[in-house]
């Protein structure tokens, strides 16, 4: 019985009926598997957004763990070596732990340490419940998770967000030696009003003390909170003994003011004011001070000072700066903080519309106005000349040519201040700008290279 046809060769027929046979089974299997991937595909959907998953405190699980465990005839459960009680929402640790589960009671003795929320307190004693989350602590160290650290000799949790403690030393830094801290006889941290008071504190730096007050009042974590700063005090022969007691206002997360009445007992209230604002684009302050009437010269005197910077996009931007001061001597009788501002000569207020929105090129139209203020003591001082207005060009070119063109307009009183003209990797400036000076024309040009 012949299976090939005569004269054909079985060896080449059999390879044929094998690459036939390959190349048909992708064409059966194929849409096999497109069928089962249409039937069930297993996929993950997303949640709109994260949920966090409330659990009653009957229903959480408590873990223990430890070298030894039996229960006492008080029907206490007494973990010894490396005792451990742990809770989803509070961990315990000591030497010896002596856990009742009826009433949630957990006394840890030896070693012990309690972690709620991120923070850590370390004790010799520690009495708690677990349900009520209010304890007992006998001279605990403790190390808040907003950043605060400290030592007391006898802590109180009286709820879940009051921790009060007696005889403390209290600093808002964690590192072993703090060199600003408070000691009170009592500290009361209020962890969800982000508040800690100490009674009767001393605020210390470098173990010397500097101040004492009856009330203190500072937020636990690293946020801008309402309240009374450090009260400033001094004196000096011009304006006697000085206190001034300021008082922040937490506005909004983009401004912020601070209010600061301040006594001189030889001329009276002061009061001064700052305000600081900040934008997407934009910046600024405004600050000033207002003696209604001071006792030494039967006047008024008062400061101002306004400053503002903004972008206005496409490489513009705008600014100004505004200092004004209601007399000559205003900085030599108030500058009991500040010594150098006694030395004061003169304030620039200034406007300024910039452009840099070329890669080598930037440009500048300003305004500058001065307040000379004369001192009697040393004779009689030449006023500044005001710059009304000035226009200033600069650019580098690192092809090897520069050329800047500038042009001023409707200026009644020319100055060429500055020209300079530089090549290769050098800088190159041209400036014009009108000067005030008693109505005289004034054209002094200079021509120098500066290296950049």
């Amino acid at each position: 019985m012949r299976i090939f046809p005569e004269g054909a060769n079985p060896v080449r027929a059999v390879w044929c009926s094998y690459f036939l046979l390959v190349a048909c089974v992708p064409v059966a299997v194929l849409p096999t598997r497109a069928v089962a991937n249409e039937v069930a595909t297993p996929s993950l959907q997303t949640a709109p957004h994260l949920r966090l998953h409330q659990v009653n405190e009957d229903d959480m699980a408590v873990y223990l763990a430890g070298d030894k465990m039996e229960v006492n005839d008080e029907g206490e459960l007494v973990i010894t070596g490396d005792a451990q009680v742990r809770r989803i929402d509070s961990v315990s640790k000591g030497d010896q732990i002596r856990y009742r589960k009826e009433t949630g009671d957990v006394k840890v003795r030896g070693n012990g340490m309690l972690m709620r929320d991120g923070s850590i307190v370390r004790s010799p004693v520690i009495d708690y419940n677990l349900d009520s989350e209010t304890g007992e602590m006998s001279e605990p160290q403790f190390w808040m998770n907003s950043g605060g650290s400290g030592t007391a000799e006898h802590g109180t949790a009286l709820s879940r967000q009051h921790l009060r403690l007696k005889t403390v030393n209290y600093s808002a830094c964690p590192c072993p030696a703090p060199s600003w801290f408070i000691k009170a006889p009592t500290v009361d941290l209020h962890f969800d009003d982000n508040e800690g008071i100490a009674r009767h504190g001393v605020l210390y730096f470098k173990d010397v003390p500097i101040l004492y007050s009856p009330y203190f009042s500072f937020p636990l974590r690293e946020e801008r909170k309402s309240g009374f700063l450090t009260p400033t005090y001094g004196y000096s022969s011009n304006s006697g003994f000085e206190f001034g007691l300021p008082y922040y206002f937490n506005l909004a997360p983009n401004y912020d003011a601070t209010l600061t009445p301040r006594y001189y007992s030889k001329r009276g209230t002061q009061l001064e004011g700052e305000f600081r604002y900040l934008g997407r684009s934009y910046e600024g302050q405004l600050a000033g001070t207002y003696l209604g009437n001071d006792k030494q010269v039967d006047d008024k005197r008062w400061l101002f000072a306004a400053e503002h910077r903004e972008s206005l996009g496409n490489g513009f931007g705008a600014s100004y700066r505004y200092n004004r001061v209601s007399d000559d001597n205003y900085f030599r009788d108030f500058s009991t903080f500040d010594i150098n501002n006694s030395t004061v000569t003169e304030l620039a207020s200034t406007g300024a519309l910039t452009w840099s929105g070329a890669k080598y090129f930037n440009s500048a139209l300003s305004v500058t106005r001065y307040q000379t203020l004369q001192d009697e003591t040393t004779g009689y001082r030449r006023p500044e000349y005001n710059r009304m207005p000035e226009l200033s060009v600069r650019g580098r070119d690192t092809t090897g040519m520069v050329l800047i063109w500038c042009q001023k307009t409707r200026l009644r009183v020319s100055k060429c201040r500055f020209i300079r003209v530089l090549f290769l990797s050098f800088m190159a400036a041209v400036a014009y700008q009108t000067i005030e000076e008693r109505g005289w024309l004034r054209m002094a040009p200079v021509i120098h290279p500066t290296p950049r």
